[in-house]
């Protein structure tokens, strides 16, 4: 949080402009695989949004295999850049927002048309 203070002005001022990144994002197609090697190989920078099912706020399990799919590797318990969670991460040349299905924060800006992604 001492990185958010110093670069973006504090948590306030970040937690909107991740609301602002998230409203404005495009959703990625959630009834494809994300593992697959095309899914986010597409020209120019984007901001997508990605929204993963949750059984309860916390609940990183879909995360984790997420990340696995993007070749990130976090520790067992400890999802970094997660704030309210929101991860935003690059990838692809691409800005990535991956959110939570229960983040309190962020649930409420999902289209109601976007069914959380979840990895079988």
């Amino acid at each position: 949080s001492s990185g958010i203070n110093a670069e973006y002005g504090g948590t306030e001022a970040y937690s909107l402009l991740l609301a602002d990144l998230i409203v404005h994002a495009t959703p990625v197609d959630h009834s494809r695989d994300p593992c697959n090697t095309d899914y986010f190989i597409s020209p120019g920078f984007k901001n997508l949004v990605l929204y993963y099912e949750q059984e309860e706020p916390g609940d990183f399990k879909q995360a984790f295999a997420l990340a696995k799919c993007f070749n990130l590797y976090w520790d067992k318990d400890i999802v970094p850049g997660s704030f309210r969670g929101v991860i935003r991460i690059h990838y692809w040349g691409n800005q990535l927002l991956i959110v939570g299905s229960q983040s309190a924060f962020a649930r409420k800006l999902k289209p109601k048309d976007v069914k959380p992604f979840k990895i079988t």
